[in-house]
């Protein structure tokens, strides 16, 4: 199976953000593709647009 997800990255700062392919299986190892790294404001666009997932759950900016 393969979902589109985003993820959080600390690969660059103005970037915390991977949008990735994530394949998985029910039995099989998990594999992450990163298609790119974007901001914040881009990542919640990606959202809105649809069929992408936050992979740890929708962030609250509240809490930091």
């Amino acid at each position: 199976m393969v979902d589109l997800v985003l993820r959080p990255s600390n690969f660059a700062k103005d970037r915390p953000w991977a949008l990735q392919l994530r394949y998985h299986d029910c039995c099989g190892p998990t594999e992450y593709i990163t298609l790119c790294r974007v901001d914040d404001c881009t990542a919640r666009e990606i959202i809105k647009a649809g069929s992408t997932n936050w992979l740890f759950g929708d962030p609250d900016k509240d809490s930091e």
